[in-house]
């Protein structure tokens, strides 16, 4: 029997698509970002980065879609709870964002009520599910550290954006408000529960998709910000902090994913190893 079933393939699947017609928005008709999407106010920069957050979810949720392994997506259902259920208190936080006659609004609102509890659903029915340990090299030790290092800077930041929005906005290093500040938090938690939960498995190719998920959202932020480097001071500690963290997190990301599609000398084990998350 595969071990992954086909309906948590549909799962991940309607979510990718969901995800990259947000990321199609933000990148290519940010303008319509407010009516389509719902947020009220999204100037580009914003609504582009909005869509290099979504693109995370997109690419990585795409990667659980046609994986092989329970390890390669064991932490995804929680992470679409975490980002989704996040997401939804934000929303009830700034009900004056929403004009909830339009079904936009609806439809927003109610597929971040509907995706969480499928997840804890989903979550029920895989966590305790015996899988294959994933054959292929093993992940190096520099890239679990870069693994941690990211879970630990993505954890922090988005913390700090949902519980001390006024600081997080003083420091941001272009222009943001309260609410968008809220707004981001939730996706960065979502990142780093992943980076932490894949951090703990044994090879390459069981931390496939969250690499490729993660490349997405740091190269192309590193594009949009670059699109609009005018809101950013070149003088400024922060507008150096982000360009340095997201290139080398890019770098080492994509060394990571060149390492991993690479073909194995030797198998990571001699047999097949049987666990349960």
């Amino acid at each position: 029997m595969a071990e992954i079933r086909w309906w948590e393939r549909a799962y991940f699947g309607v979510i990718t698509v969901a995800a990259l017609f947000v990321t199609w928005l933000g990148f290519f008709n940010p303008a319509r970002m407010d009516e389509s999407f719902t947020w009220a106010v999204l100037p580009p920069l914003h609504a582009r980065f909005v869509g290099a957050l979504y693109l995370f979810g997109g690419v990585y949720l795409l990667g659980c879609t046609v994986a092989r392994y329970l390890a390669q997506v064991r932490p995804a259902p929680p992470a679409v709870v975490l980002f989704t259920s996040l997401l939804l208190l934000v929303t009830l936080l700034n009900p004056a964002a929403f004009d909830y006659d339009l079904g936009p609004v609806k439809v927003w609102t109610g597929s971040y009520v509907v995706y969480p509890l499928l997840g804890l659903v989903v979550i029920a029915l895989m966590w305790r599910r015996p899988g294959v340990e994933p054959p292929g090299p093993v992940l190096p030790a520099w890239g679990r550290w870069v693994l941690l290092a990211q879970g630990t800077a993505f954890g922090v930041t988005g913390l700090l954006l949902l519980v001390a929005r006024d600081t997080m906005v003083d420091v941001w290093p272009w222009p943001i408000d309260v609410g968008l500040a809220q707004f981001y938090g939730g996706p960065f938690i979502a990142l780093a529960w992943c980076a932490f939960a894949y951090a703990r498995e044994r090879t390459l190719l069981a931390v496939l998709p969250i690499l490729a998920g993660t490349l997405a959202f740091t190269a192309a932020t590193l594009v949009v910000s670059l699109v609009h480097v005018e809101l950013f001071s070149a003088g400024d500690l922060a507008s150096w902090v982000w360009f340095g963290a997201f290139g080398a997190l890019t770098v080492a990301l994509a060394a990571l994913l060149v390492t991993a599609r690479r073909p194995a000398a030797a198998p990571a084990t001699s047999d097949q190893v049987v666990f349960q998350g």
